[in-house]
């Protein structure tokens, strides 16, 4: 193999270069201290065409959907934990004189179903819907509308609200 003097000389230059950063940074702490590196981990790439589905866990079996239901209605849900206390502000009270709507402050974990349960419970009243929203402070509020033979305003009354 022929090859140029130029070539030959560069050549020998970067094995030099190379054989003195190896010196260098083996027998200087500052240096390795400086230049200590992870390396960095490389996701690995999918080179196929085809897409795969996710591995995923197998379904829980269940032994009989009746103890399955009755594991959720267990949690017997005490209806003062669900309702925190009643929502009194000018829009409120209007919302209770022209739609029939009461609002509660409930807990964060309630759903639409346990405070319908626990209006109806406690006030012994039938509701006709919930609406809920998350407030500003974090706090969930319960917008009940009442079924049309009964009276939020009387409700309200009862609590001293009006």
């Amino acid at each position: 193999m022929v090859v140029s003097r130029k070539k030959a000389k560069t050549e020998v230059k970067h094995k030099e270069n190379a054989v003195q950063r190896h010196k260098t940074a083996k027998h200087n702490p500052q240096h390795r201290a400086i230049h200590t590196h992870k390396k960095a981990t490389v996701q690995k790439v999918s080179k196929k065409t085809k897409e795969q589905a996710p591995e995923t866990k197998a379904p829980v079996k269940v032994k009989s959907p009746e103890a399955a239901v009755q594991a959720t209605s267990a949690k017997a849900v005490d209806a003062w934990n669900v309702l925190k206390f009643p929502y009194l502000t000018e829009k409120s009270t209007r919302m209770i004189e022209s739609q029939n709507k009461l609002v509660f402050i409930v807990a964060d974990r309630s759903t639409k179903a346990q405070i319908k349960e626990a209006v109806e419970a406690v006030f012994g009243i039938k509701v006709k819907d919930v609406n809920t929203t998350s407030t500003m402070r974090g706090e969930k509020k319960a917008y009940v509308r009442l079924a049309p033979e009964f009276k939020a305003v009387d409700v309200a009354t009862k609590l001293g609200m009006m």
